[in-house]
This record gives structure tokens, sequence and C-alpha cells, in this order.
């Protein structure tokens, strides 16, 4: 073989070869081609490519590295050295090659979807969209480009640009799969839940035996809160791919969300069957073990995941929450203090910064407490979901329902007969958060003779049906009075099994306070449940709070926003017993913790029912309660304690640009 001709006609041969699959035909013809001419480029990127093909991924690797010596110039080469370190794990050898590559033909597009997919897989998101975004310039008709520039702005944090991308992708390939896959996440993630239940229905359209696309649909059901139709779309995920890990992870914390504690326990134990050293799910286990204080199992979850992974954070930050637990502050503070900030995913960071504030709020040191809630507080309002969360929603409505709540507009309800209901009328236990509403209800839980909802969304299904609220509640007519009764009472019946006819529900949630005049218009003979602390303690302790974020809890990243949202929200309370005259019990949280059995008495009067000690063990009641929904599930598992009352007297030097919005509720409440 002396000619270049004669090499030609070889590496032809050898491609066909390789075409066709006969590998060892090729790979005769690149030898041969290399014994007269040993450091022939092109053979040596064929057996680059034969020995890919063989599962060869070292020795291609090693061929490709010999190509690109021979000939620095030739993109081939080091297009496929890129993919082959790709597949190796060497994902920054990959990037330098796929650079390389650029230096030559800096205008293709497949080379920038390559480079941008390595360097999303190394987590440089930012770089990823560049690329990305270069590729989608060079081809702008390529529906996997725009595909993937939304995967990476996705994964930035970048959600609508992701969603504007996926679109993009679907307007050129309307059947593309993981476009759709991704659109229906990222919908989900920026709220907007109809859409993404609607766009990840497609999917299951199209793929009906892939068992991702049902696992993402239940996520996006199970946050539209249809619990029962996400469970069932998970085990539809399990059928398909019974080691699907992520739709048994999905099935343990809907179970638990649908009060089945010991399921979701089953659930994430069976994941682990599966994958035993899995750290996800060994967190989640010890997560779901210490939220429903099943210690127990939380334990030894913890212990085995940190066996694992000895500087996982989020494990770190449980084994600290059980430290506290049982009084060892000193161990859990220092567990958490010597983990790095730098790196930690940004929602483990703002959850153990609200640990360090509540450990050091136990050690009464109150200046490091109070840096560590502050920085909470910043870290949890910058993360981007909860900066898409609307803080002046939940207010604005407490503003038009106070401005609309005069007598004159209460004079102007449609007179409506009373229709006969053998149901008696619930009662509704109201307050600012952190004013002892979870303790009352668990103490009330614990008698025998009551049952009580733990903030469950019942009026939010009769806030559904009616449209133009709240100025369309002057209208009702006796007929739709009596349909949005029966739509609360089928709320209530869907979250606990009770007979209303027999004794009354206590329908606990704080901040329905909004939606008194709902309450008064529906059920005029209810009685309420009014739970008051000190306003300084109340707004200091929503701000130390680690709670879900919606409309209302966004106003507590900030001392002030917490202390304007009391004012406006205890100012309607006040406004409705004016205008509304409802028949209302207050219960002091100060007096309940001093004198136990007299605040307790008197609100059993007030229900009706007779005194029963088994209200002395509503600690223990709570412990066996499974999921409690607010922040003080930890707390009212312990005997009743007095480190919390008039707590805010300790914070009293960072409660100073509270105190004027405040006071005239101190001393309309006689504090």
């Amino acid at each position: 073989m002396n000619t270049v001709t004669d090499t030609e006609t070889a590496l032809n041969a050898a491609v066909q070869h390789l075409q066709s699959g006969d590998l060892g035909a090729a790979e005769a013809r690149c030898h041969s081609i290399l014994e007269h001419t040993p450091n022939q480029f092109a053979a040596l990127n064929l057996l680059g490519a034969i020995a890919m093909h063989s599962g060869k991924s070292d020795a291609a690797v090693d061929f490709f590295r010999k190509s690109t010596a021979a000939n620095p110039a030739f993109f081939d080469a080091h297009l496929n050295l890129g993919n082959a370190l790709r597949f190796v794990g060497d994902l920054d050898g990959a990037g330098s090659a796929f650079l390389s590559c650029l230096s030559i033909q800096p205008d293709d597009a497949l080379l920038h979807l390559s480079l941008g997919t390595v360097l999303l897989e190394q987590g440089l998101t930012e770089e990823a969209v560049a690329a990305f975004r270069k590729a989608v310039a060079l081809a702008p008709d390529d529906a996997n480009a725009h595909c993937n520039l939304g995967n990476a702005l996705m994964a930035n944090g970048d959600l609508a640009p992701a969603v504007e991308s996926f679109r993009a992708a679907l307007v050129r390939a309307p059947r593309h799969e993981e476009a759709l896959s991704n659109l229906g996440l990222t919908l989900k993630e920026l709220g907007q839940l109809d859409e993404a239940a609607a766009t990840l229905r497609s999917v299951v359209t199209l793929t009906p035996g892939v068992a991702e696309a049902h696992n993402n649909l239940g996520v996006v059901l199970r946050h539209q809160r249809h619990l029962e139709d996400a469970l069932a779309t998970f085990r539809t995920a399990l059928r398909l791919q019974p080691d699907l890990i992520e739709a048994h992870n999905n099935i343990g914390h809907t179970l638990f969300e649908m009060d089945d504690v010991d399921g979701a326990i089953t659930a994430f134990r069976e994941a682990l069957a599966t994958h035993p050293d899995d750290i996800g799910t060994l967190t989640n286990l010890a997560g779901i073990g210490e939220r429903a204080n099943r210690l127990d199992v939380a334990r030894p979850a913890i212990e085995q995941g940190l066996a694992l992974a000895p500087d996982d954070p989020s494990l770190h930050l449980l084994a600290a929450q059980c430290e506290r637990r049982d009084g060892d502050l000193d161990s859990a503070i220092s567990r958490l203090e010597n983990l790095h900030a730098q790196g930690l995913r940004p929602r483990v960071a703002i959850d153990i910064e609200y640990e360090l504030g509540q450990l050091h709020d136990r050690q009464d040191n109150a200046d490091a407490a109070f840096t560590h809630f502050a920085k909470a507080n910043q870290l949890s309002a910058d993360f981007p979901p909860h900066q898409m969360v609307d803080k002046h929603e939940f207010s604005s409505l407490i503003d038009s329902t106070c401005a609309l709540l005069t007598p004159e507009w209460r004079q102007s309800w449609r007179e409506s007969s009373a229709v006969p209901d053998t149901r008696q009328a619930p009662v509704f236990m109201l307050g600012f958060p952190r004013s002892g509403t979870t303790l009352t209800q668990q103490i009330l839980a614990s008698h025998p003779a009551l049952t009580t909802l733990d903030e469950k969304p019942t009026i939010d299904a009769v806030l559904a049906q009616i449209p133009g609220y709240p100025n369309a509640l002057a209208d009702l007519g006796a007929d739709q009075i009596a349909s949005l009764r029966q739509t609360y009472f089928e709320a209530v019946a869907a979250c606990v099994d009770a007979d209303t006819s027999a004794a009354p529900v206590i329908d606990k949630m704080p901040l329905n306070i909004a939606y008194i005049p709902l309450i008064m218009r529906l059920f005029p003979e209810a009685r309420i449940i009014l739970n008051v602390r000190h306003p300084m303690d109340a707004c200091l302790s929503c701000f130390m709070q680690n709670f879900i974020i919606n409309s209302a809890m966004a106003n507590f990243f900030t001392l002030e926003d917490t202390a304007a949202l009391y004012a406006k929200t205890m100012g309607l309370w006040q406004t409705g017993v004016e205008v509304l005259t409802p028949d209302y019990h207050v219960v002091r949280y100060e007096q309940l913790v001093d004198d136990f059995d007299t605040e307790t008495k008197s609100l059993l009067d007030f229900l009706g029912v007779e005194w029963d000690p088994a209200v002395h063990d509503y600690a223990a009641h709570a412990r066996s309660a499974g999921r409690i929904f607010t922040p003080s599930y930890q707390q009212v598992t312990e005997p009743i304690y007095e480190r919390a009352r008039y707590r805010w007297q300790r914070y009293a030097n960072d409660l100073k640009q509270i105190e004027a919005p405040l006071k005239p509720f101190i001393e309309d409440f006689g504090y």
C-alpha cells in the first residue's frame, strides 16, 4: 500500500465493513493501513470507532488520542474523543476535546450541543446555557437544540425562559417527549399546575409504557392535592418498572400527606429493599420519622445514611434535630456549624440556619439565635421558588375584606330562611399563626368526645364555589347557602370520619380569620375559638419559623412585614366582632401555660363538653397522632413548658421597630 489512492480505498472499505457490522474485517483493514503508515490518523480514528462499537471504551479513547496527535486539525477525531471521554465519565477531558473541536469548526451546531451537554453534566449551568444558545443560533430549526437549552435554563433556575425554549422545541417537533416532559415539570415549578398536568398527560398518552412519564404526572397531581389520583399514578409507574425508586419515594411522600404514616414508612422501606444504599431514600425515611415523632424510625435511618455518606448535610440536620429533642444542644450546634456553608443546596442551607436559630434560642443565646433567624429568612426570601410567591395577595384580600365589612354592607345581605340541617355547625379555631392554636387543638383532640381538624382546606373548597368573593356574599340565597354548607361538610368528611349530627367538628385553621364574613354568612350559629398570644411573641415566633411558603407566610421574612400582617389580620378580626357579632371564646396562650386546668375547663365549658382527665395527656396523644401539620409538631409532643412565654423580652433590642404597629393590639388584648 504505497499510494494515497490505496489508503483511501482501504479506508473506504473499512468504513463499509463497519457500517455493515463486520467489525473484524473493518479492524483488519485499518491495521493493514497502519502497517504501511503507522500514524495514519483516519485509520486510528476508525479503530477508535470500532472499539466503541465493541464495548472497549478505554481502547477507543486511546485510538482517538493517537489520531488527534497524528493530526491536530482532524475534527472528527477530536469530536469522537470528546464523546468517548464523556462515555467513560471523564467530563473535564471531554470538555477539553470539544473545545479543541471549536478551534477547528467554531460554527458546528452539533459540537455546541455536545459541549453544552458536558457542561450541564458538570453542573456548569450558565456555561451550558451559553453553549446551547449558540447551538440554537446556528440551527434554529433543531428541536433538540431548543430542548437542551430549556434543560440548561431549568437547571439554572431560569424557569420562565426554560418554558419558552421547550415551547420552541415543540413548535418544531410537537411530539418531542423530552420537551413535553420537562415543560410539564417546569410549569409545575412555576405553580401552573393545571397546564403542567395537561402537558404530562399528553406524555403519558404518547408513552403509556414508560414508567417515568407516569411518575412525572403523579408529581404534579400530588402538588394539585389530588392525592388519590397521584397515588394511583405512582403505583402504575411501579407496575411498569418495579425498581423505579422515584416512584417508591413519591408513594411514601403521598401517603404521609394522606396521614398514613405507617404506609409512608413501608413505602420508603420498600424503596430501600431495591436500593439499600440510596441516600435520598434514607433521608426521606429519617425525615418522615422525625416529622411524625417516630424517632425509632428516624434514628436508625440517620445512622445508616451517615455511615454511607458521612458528610451529607441533610442527614446531619436531621441528626441535629434529634439531638435537640434529647437536650444535647451543644452537640447539635457543633454538628451544624461544622458543615461547610459553601456548596450547600439552597433549601438545605435555609433549613440549617433555622435550626441553628432554634438551638441557640434553647440556650438563651438571643444574639446568636437572632442572627441565624435573620440569615435564614434572607436566604428563604432569595430562594427562587419563594420569590414567585406574591406576599401581597393575602394581605390585599384582608384589606379588601376589611374595607367591605361595614354595618351597611352587613345590612345589605339578602335575607334567607334557615334551611333545616341536622348537622351541627362547626367550631372554627382562629388566631394569628404561632399563637397557640396547635397546642389548643391537640388538647381538644385528646378529649374523647371531640373531633378536630388540623389545618385542612375545608374553607378553600367552599371558596372555589363563590366567584366574586367577598362581594358575592351579600346576594347568596337560601339554596346557595345550603349548597355551600353541603360543600363544606363534604370537605370535612373527606378529611375525617365524624358524625357531625352528634358533635361539632373543631376546624383549626388560624388564618381563616381572613374569611370571617364567609364563616358567619354560612354558619351564623357557629362558635369560634380565638387563640391570642402577646403580639410581640406571636410576630417573633413567626419570624423564627421555617414555614412552607404561601402568600401569607411570605410576609414573615422580615419583622416589619410580619407586624404589618398581624395588624391587618387582627384588625379584621376586631372589625368582624363589631359588625358580625360572632359567638367566640378567647384562649390566651400565657394563661394556658400558667393555669392549664382553669383555662382548659373554661374552653370545654364554652364547647358544652364535660371535663375529661385525658386532656392532661395531650402530649402523648400528639406523639401517637402521626402527622401534625404545623411547625409546632415537636413542641406539642412535650409536656407544657414556659420557655416560649414572653420570649420576646429576650429579643427586645431586635424588636423595637415593631413596637409601634403592635402597641394598639398589645393594649386591646390586655398585655
